[in-house]
């Protein structure tokens, strides 16, 4: 596992327990790429569509090259799914989140920040310089707004 800078420092149990708070089933967060820039709120998350943004047109249809560069990222990672959301404080505008959900127990918080930055750096080679990406655990999708299961996708994307 290469680190291309040192690692912020591992979330809280509160953190952990308490970021997607407002989420049903409570899912826990694993990591997210933000993590050494933006300190945690106890506020609850709050998701939204994207609606329109950049990443949108490159995302849909799930066989482009940038879905190819995410794959290749999330390699050897147990993802079940992945979604782009709005995700923040705010009830509207808030910031475009790349979505990994993970096996619960298949992913400690270094190695999901460290596939989390790959994903991020994927998406900034793409030009898209205004999306994090995270990771948590969980049983499948939160919502339908643009999501993925990787049982979904043609046995050629990865």
């Amino acid at each position: 596992m290469e680190i291309a800078s040192p690692p912020p420092a591992p979330p809280s149990e509160e953190e952990v327990a308490g970021y997607y708070g407002g989420v049903p089933g409570r899912p826990r967060l694993v990591a997210r790429s933000n993590a050494a820039t933006e300190p945690w709120s106890m506020k609850s998350n709050t998701f939204e569509p994207i609606g329109q943004h950049p990443l949108v047109l490159l995302w849909n249809g799930s066989t482009g090259p940038l879905w190819r560069d995410i794959l290749k990222a999330l390699e050897e990672t147990e993802w079940i799914t992945i979604d782009i959301f709005r995700i923040g404080y705010e009830s509207k505008g808030n910031p475009v989140k790349l979505l990994v959900t993970v096996e619960q127990g298949s992913t400690n918080w270094l190695a999901g920040w460290v596939v989390a930055t790959k994903c991020r750096d994927v998406l900034r080679e793409y030009g898209i310089m205004d999306v994090e990406v995270e990771f948590k655990e969980g049983q499948g999708r939160i919502t339908d707004f643009c999501a993925v299961a990787q049982d979904e996708l043609p046995m050629d994307m990865y």
